[in-house]
């Protein structure tokens, strides 16, 4: 397997906002209409990311595409998204929306009380 010289940024945006009410990952939010991940999109250009790879629900996929990912490639980023699948306490499956390969994501298991939130991951793309 070829090791990729350059990071690639990797943006969990699966959520569907239902205590927001929207789709906060593509809801404009800036002077010009900017939404949140623009400006994160923003500083991974500036810091040398060439790559971004979106993990997002298929319900939003259309969207997101039109929105988030246009800007995204239009700011110079080969962007690619991942369709969540399957969401388990364990797992999560996702697939390619470019060549339909699937991939398995084993999640960490949840910290434990007073430890704080981490979530880890591995994934090769």
């Amino acid at each position: 397997m070829q090791q990729n010289s350059k990071p690639i940024l990797v943006v969990m945006a699966a959520g569907m906002g239902s205590r927001y009410g929207g789709l906060k990952q593509i809801d404009p939010v800036g002077p010009h209409g900017e939404a949140i991940l623009d400006y994160s999109l923003f500083d991974a250009r500036r810091a040398g990311f060439e790559t971004v790879v979106f993990i997002i629900k298929p319900e939003i996929d259309q969207a997101f595409r039109e929105s988030v990912g246009a800007r995204a490639a239009a700011a110079g980023l080969e962007v690619r998204s991942w369709l969540v699948i399957s969401d388990t306490p364990e797992e999560l499956w996702l697939v390619s929306r470019r060549s339909g390969a699937t991939r398995v994501i084993k999640k960490a298991p949840p910290a434990r009380a007073g430890q704080g939130r981490t979530d880890r991951i591995t994934i090769q793309f």
